[in-house]
């Protein structure tokens, strides 16, 4: 989209908006609505712009998405396990995911779970129109957690951990289309990820001694820990720090899934853990940002959250933490090939043998548990 088209396309939408405030919010009704674009974010796969609606004296924010697809040049050097959404359709595809997420969690009138509220398509330029939540992601909480800014500051973030667990459970439990697809549904499917990303890692690190033994072990643990048929869930995806927002009284509020396939409900479970365990300053220090007694505390009252009275299983858990660690680790080794410069081959010294011990550890409580 070029700079002008861009620009009538987002004075267009803001005049949507301005029309449409009195049905996205009774308060702002038979007002004059001035609409102000107060923020504008790009990613990979998707564009996120920020409105102001105000009048009446009353101020209220909105958010307008518009998704796309994934970024191509990565997609072709690195395995991929998941098919691609049809850009034509992905936009609904969300949507229709909000839609069903706040009629969920809107019926169990919880105070611990939040859900974005959804306005309205706009079909004309591929997106849709959202609620914006007041909140802080576990990302933003977790930066002054650390022991270096707080020394004895971390306990309350128990509540919201253990609200994060079961906010996933109660996801997993969504209504099901009986024609949505089954996707990684057995321990089959993880075992040949295992071996794909331990073949792609070998060779774009170039570490055969590290990746051959790797892959043989993980591979054996998986198969002698997973049994079929795998307990499975509507998948959330990225179900990563930045994608749970914490609002008052540690309400929980997962955003930015499709929820179109159904997998093993370890996958989303692994995905959150291993995005606490590699959190960026938790990497760059090698572990002394946060320790392993303060993770394995959060990390306790995730899990306690979301099995509740049931067995956990720890083992089961640790295998996809592996499989989840090796392709973060593959998505950033193709990263790191396109930067120069001696920080940024530190940074990726430091990343490469963090990973090792990590993944190191992992398959090592798994193969005692």
């Amino acid at each position: 989209m070029s700079n002008d088209s861009e620009t009538k396309s987002i004075a267009d939408i803001s005049e949507h908006l301005k029309g449409q405030a009195g049905n996205y919010f009774p308060e702002l009704g038979g007002s004059e609505v001035m609409v102000t674009l107060l923020s504008e974010r790009r990613r990979t796969n998707s564009a996120l712009y920020r409105f102001e609606l105000a009048g009446h004296g009353v101020r209220r924010n909105v958010l307008v998405k518009i998704p796309s697809l994934r970024g191509g040049v990565l997609r072709d050097k690195r395995p991929y396990f998941l098919p691609e959404t049809d850009q034509l359709i992905k936009y609904r595809v969300q949507y229709a995911a909000m839609i069903a997420l706040h009629a969920r969690f809107g019926n169990l009138t919880d105070p611990r779970f939040g859900a974005v509220r959804p306005f309205e398509l706009l079909p004309d330029y591929d997106a849709f129109v959202m609620e914006e939540i007041a909140g802080k992601t576990i990302k933003q909480l977790l930066r002054k957690s650390n022991r270096l800014q707080s020394p004895l500051g971390i306990g309350e973030l128990r509540g919201v951990f253990e609200n994060t667990g079961a906010w996933l459970r109660e996801f997993h439990a969504l209504p099901v289309d009986p024609n949505t697809e089954v996707i990684h549904s057995n321990s089959v499917d993880l075992v040949d990820r295992i071996e794909k990303l331990t073949g792609f890692l070998e060779r774009a690190i170039n570490d055969e001694n590290f990746f051959r033994p790797l892959a043989e072990r993980a591979g054996e643990v998986a198969r002698n820990t997973l049994k079929d048929p795998l307990p499975l869930g509507v998948r959330f995806g990225d179900f990563g720090l930045t994608n749970v927002l914490v609002s008052t009284d540690n309400r929980i509020t997962g955003i930015d899934t499709q929820a179109i396939w159904y997998t093993p409900i370890y996958e989303d479970i692994g995905y959150f853990l291993t995005g606490l365990k590699t959190y960026r300053p938790q990497v760059l220090s090698l572990g002394l940002a946060f320790g392993t007694d303060r993770i394995g505390m959060l990390e306790s009252a995730f899990l306690e959250g979301y099995f509740q009275t049931d067995p956990i299983p720890l083992r089961e858990i640790r295998v996809y933490e592996i499989a989840r660690l090796l392709e973060r680790w593959s998505a950033k080794s193709v990263r790191a090939h396109s930067q120069q410069g001696v920080g940024a081959k530190f940074g990726t010294a430091i990343l490469n043998h963090f990973m090792r011990r990590t993944i190191l550890s992992l398959l090592k409580e798994a193969s005692k548990l």
